[in-house]
Protein backbone atom coordinates (compact mmCIF):
# COMPACT_ATOMS: atom_id res chain seq x y z
CA UNK A 1 0.00 0.00 0.00
CA UNK A 2 1.22 3.51 -0.74
CA UNK A 3 2.78 6.02 1.32
CA UNK A 4 0.22 8.36 0.16
CA UNK A 5 -2.95 6.30 1.33
CA UNK A 6 -1.47 5.27 4.50
CA UNK A 7 -0.39 8.52 5.47
CA UNK A 8 -3.85 10.15 4.77
CA UNK A 9 -5.34 7.26 6.74
CA UNK A 10 -3.07 7.94 9.99
CA UNK A 11 -4.25 11.60 9.35
CA UNK A 12 -7.79 11.40 9.34
CA UNK A 13 -7.73 8.93 12.13
CA UNK A 14 -5.36 11.27 14.26
CA UNK A 15 -8.08 14.38 13.44
CA UNK A 16 -11.07 11.88 14.75
CA UNK A 17 -9.06 11.10 17.80
CA UNK A 18 -8.22 14.66 18.72
CA UNK A 19 -11.15 16.49 17.58
CA UNK A 20 -13.84 13.94 18.13
CA UNK A 21 -12.79 11.82 20.93
CA UNK A 22 -13.55 8.67 19.51
CA UNK A 23 -12.10 5.12 21.06
CA UNK A 24 -10.19 2.68 19.97
CA UNK A 25 -12.82 0.42 18.34
CA UNK A 26 -14.62 3.22 16.74
CA UNK A 27 -10.84 4.15 15.15
CA UNK A 28 -9.74 0.41 14.25
CA UNK A 29 -13.38 0.41 12.47
CA UNK A 30 -12.84 3.43 10.60
CA UNK A 31 -9.10 2.33 9.87
CA UNK A 32 -10.64 -1.50 8.93
CA UNK A 33 -13.09 0.05 5.98
CA UNK A 34 -10.31 2.03 4.36
CA UNK A 35 -7.86 -0.04 4.46
CA UNK A 36 -10.71 -2.42 2.21
CA UNK A 37 -11.19 0.77 0.22
CA UNK A 38 -7.52 0.71 -0.31
CA UNK A 39 -6.74 -2.94 -1.02
CA UNK A 40 -9.46 -3.02 -3.76
CA UNK A 41 -7.77 0.75 -5.00
CA UNK A 42 -4.60 -1.63 -5.68
CA UNK A 43 -6.31 -4.55 -6.89
CA UNK A 44 -7.88 -1.66 -9.25
CA UNK A 45 -4.41 -0.20 -10.01
CA UNK A 46 -5.52 3.46 -9.15
CA UNK A 47 -3.93 5.70 -6.95
CA UNK A 48 -6.23 7.75 -4.29
CA UNK A 49 -6.24 10.98 -6.44
CA UNK A 50 -7.87 9.36 -9.07
CA UNK A 51 -11.06 8.12 -7.02
CA UNK A 52 -14.63 9.30 -8.15
CA UNK A 53 -17.85 8.38 -7.92
CA UNK A 54 -17.85 5.48 -10.70
CA UNK A 55 -14.79 3.80 -8.17
CA UNK A 56 -16.81 4.31 -5.00
CA UNK A 57 -19.82 2.47 -6.59
CA UNK A 58 -17.74 -0.61 -8.41
CA UNK A 59 -16.35 -0.97 -4.71
CA UNK A 60 -19.60 -1.19 -3.22
CA UNK A 61 -21.05 -3.84 -5.40
CA UNK A 62 -17.87 -5.56 -5.36
CA UNK A 63 -18.57 -5.76 -1.43
CA UNK A 64 -22.27 -6.65 -1.48
CA UNK A 65 -21.03 -9.92 -3.77
CA UNK A 66 -18.17 -10.80 -1.48
CA UNK A 67 -20.37 -10.37 1.63
CA UNK A 68 -22.87 -12.44 -0.15
CA UNK A 69 -20.35 -15.11 -1.07
CA UNK A 70 -19.93 -15.40 2.69
CA UNK A 71 -23.52 -15.84 3.60
CA UNK A 72 -23.85 -12.22 5.48
CA UNK A 73 -27.90 -11.97 6.25
CA UNK A 74 -29.28 -8.87 3.79
CA UNK A 75 -29.26 -7.22 7.31
CA UNK A 76 -26.16 -7.77 7.85
CA UNK A 77 -24.90 -6.52 4.32
CA UNK A 78 -26.76 -3.08 4.76
CA UNK A 79 -25.15 -2.60 7.86
CA UNK A 80 -21.94 -3.04 6.22
CA UNK A 81 -22.91 -1.00 3.24
CA UNK A 82 -23.92 1.77 6.13
CA UNK A 83 -21.13 1.83 8.09
CA UNK A 84 -18.58 2.17 4.90
CA UNK A 85 -20.75 4.41 3.30
CA UNK A 86 -20.65 7.17 6.32
CA UNK A 87 -16.77 6.16 6.79
CA UNK A 88 -15.92 7.23 3.47
CA UNK A 89 -18.25 9.77 3.59
CA UNK A 90 -16.46 11.72 6.53
CA UNK A 91 -12.71 10.33 5.08
CA UNK A 92 -13.59 12.24 1.84
CA UNK A 93 -15.24 15.41 3.31
CA UNK A 94 -11.71 15.21 5.76
CA UNK A 95 -9.48 14.87 2.62
CA UNK A 96 -11.28 18.18 1.17
CA UNK A 97 -11.22 20.50 4.09
CA UNK A 98 -7.07 19.32 4.04
CA UNK A 99 -6.99 20.61 -0.01
CA UNK A 100 -6.18 16.79 -1.33
CA UNK A 101 -9.24 16.92 -2.76
CA UNK A 102 -11.64 19.77 -4.47
CA UNK A 103 -14.69 17.70 -4.22
CA UNK A 104 -16.28 14.43 -2.47
CA UNK A 105 -16.25 11.61 -4.48
CA UNK A 106 -19.22 10.27 -1.78
CA UNK A 107 -21.44 13.39 -2.73
CA UNK A 108 -22.85 11.68 -5.67
CA UNK A 109 -23.05 8.24 -4.46
CA UNK A 110 -26.00 7.53 -2.87
CA UNK A 111 -26.65 6.32 0.81
CA UNK A 112 -28.49 3.21 0.78
CA UNK A 113 -31.64 3.15 2.72
CA UNK A 114 -31.23 1.61 6.76
CA UNK A 115 -33.37 -2.14 6.44
CA UNK A 116 -35.19 -2.77 9.47
CA UNK A 117 -35.68 -5.97 11.17
CA UNK A 118 -38.97 -7.30 10.97
CA UNK A 119 -40.98 -7.04 14.73
CA UNK A 120 -40.69 -10.83 16.17
CA UNK A 121 -44.42 -11.91 17.18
Amino acid sequence: MSGEMLNAIDQFLEMLEAERGLGKNSLSAYQSDLMDLFRFLEVQKISLINIDDIFIKKYFLQLEKKLLLHKKSALGIRNTVLRRHSSFTQFFKFLCSEGTFKHNPMQIVERPKAMKSLQKI
